[in-house]
């Protein structure tokens, strides 16, 4: 059966935007003094069409998926080096926006994409000037009942708009824009840190608009994509255009703040088959950059009287069709491996956090991990995420490549190790590989790493299995 495990591993994750050569001079968000290639998704926008989920991520890239279990990746040259990308179908059409990005217009949701400008205010001028990231930042549309449309955008200060624009030109803003609501120090989590510690600013961005049972919903984040508290939270109203309420009910309504999945920010909310709502969201890496993250996705439900219930985030395999996930057995166990790198010992492939890792050393021809279960488990199911040292998208030999490697397990020291999942023959380039295998009661698992002709060289970031 079908299941999705987070962060989703997603192939040939996109580089990393403040590691491209426009912003590469920049100081922002850096988090050593030597500057490392690193990768990243963020800021999902799904869409579920003609049988086919479509997942639009920061960083230029569509992926599509029947099932949400696999993923396939599809360039979006357009939006290579803008965040914040949105998408909306009205009238055979779909329309593409992102952060100080025009729109376009395509017949598919792939496109090909038609420019159809940047978008203006009523006296024509644009509302994206350069002058500050609020313009046109993080934006959004919604096409209501009636055939109005609506445009919300807004990214820290001073708060997040609202404008109606032009259905047959969404470039074309109707009405001037106003401010909705705005960063709220009385909303704790709201407030800056990785504690919202700092109540003297935030950043409210990344509005998603929806209508439901005759009531709307603006989705949004806070308080800055750099920090684990980064969460969702909503106001809702009667009417597109306010006054709009903060609810008292579940919010933020998606919040993680440990583990190998947190900072639960800026993402979507989106309806697929069968009526079940899901979550798309941010989560947080920010190993070689503060912008150095990835997606997940979880069931969202709605309370009875039409709030947005409380999302529980998972980190593990979770079953489509609602039997219960699989559950990690091998966090914090006792690791051993072939070889290490200074600081980046075997206990660190398996301590559930996402800025740690072990690396074998360089001369380590078959490198391989080892841990102890201490008890027998019948596992089914291994997450890997790899850390890529020497990532250098000038080096042609120093580029994302496939990892290939297996996993063998076994009842016991005295026994033997079989293999649990060969990936020997691997060519897709995952920075996170989830394998299902058939079930086998083992205490002790192994992961070997197997050469590669061109590449990093690959670290584990996260190497869990589940039973």
């Amino acid at each position: 059966m079908p299941s999705f495990c987070n962060p989703l591993p997603l192939p040939n994750y996109p580089r990393g935007v403040w590691c491209r050569p426009a912003h590469r001079k920049s100081n922002y968000g850096w988090m050593h003094a030597k500057r490392s290639h690193f990768r990243e998704t963020a800021d999902p926008t799904a869409l579920w069409h003609d049988g086919l989920w479509y997942l639009y991520v920061s960083a230029g890239a569509v992926y599509t998926s029947p099932d949400l279990a696999t993923w396939t990746h599809h360039p979006l040259p357009e939006l290579a080096d803008n965040y914040d990308p949105r998408v909306f179908t009205w009238g055979g059409k779909f329309y593409l926006t992102a952060s100080r990005a025009p729109v376009w217009e395509g017949d598919t949701p792939l496109g090909p994409w038609r420019p159809l400008g940047p978008v203006l205010l009523p006296d024509g001028t644009p509302v994206y000037t350069g002058k500050s990231s609020a313009d046109w930042g993080a934006p959004c549309f919604l096409h209501d009942d009636d055939g109005r449309l609506y445009a919300y955008w807004g990214i820290g200060v001073p708060g997040i708009y609202v404008a109606e624009a032009d259905p047959k030109n969404p470039a074309r803003l109707l009405t001037e824009p106003k401010i909705i609501f705005a960063y709220n120090p009385d909303h704790k989590w709201e407030r800056f840190g990785d504690y919202n510690e700092d109540a003297s600013t935030s950043y409210v961005e990344g509005p998603l608009t929806i209508k439901r049972d005759g009531r709307y919903f603006v989705i949004y984040a806070a308080p800055g994509t750099e920090w684990k508290t980064y969460a969702m939270g909503y106001y809702h109203s009667d009417s597109p255009t306010g006054p709009f309420e903060y609810s008292e009910v579940h919010n933020p309504f998606i919040l993680q703040t440990e583990g190998c999945v947190h900072g639960t920010g800026h993402g979507c909310v989106a309806q697929g088959p069968d009526g079940q709502w899901w979550c798309f969201y941010t989560c947080l890496v920010r190993s070689e950059h503060n912008f150095e993250r990835r997606v997940g996705m979880d069931r969202l439900h709605f309370t009875p009287d039409n709030h947005i219930a409380r999302v529980a985030v998972t980190s593990s395999p979770q079953f489509l069709d609602g039997r219960p996930g699989l559950v990690p057995v091998n966090t914090n166990r006792h690791a051993r491996a072939s070889t290490h790198v200074p600081g980046h010992e075997p206990v660190f492939a398996n301590d559930h956090v996402q800025r740690t890792w072990w690396e074998p050393a360089p001369g380590d021809t078959a490198p391989w991990l080892e841990i102890d279960l201490a008890a027998p488990f019948t596992v089914s199911a291994v997450r890997l995420c790899w850390h890529e040292t020497g990532l250098d998208y000038d080096d042609p030999a120093r580029q994302p490549a496939p990892v290939r490697w297996r996993l063998l397990g076994r009842a016991d020291a005295k026994e033997a190790y079989s293999v649990l999942h060969d990936a020997s023959t691997n060519t897709t380039d995952f920075l996170i590989d989830v394998r299902h295998f058939a079930p086998k009661q083992v205490r002790q698992v192994r992961l070997e790493l197997l050469p590669a002709a061109t590449g990093p060289h690959i670290g584990v970031t996260d190497f869990t299995v589940f039973a």
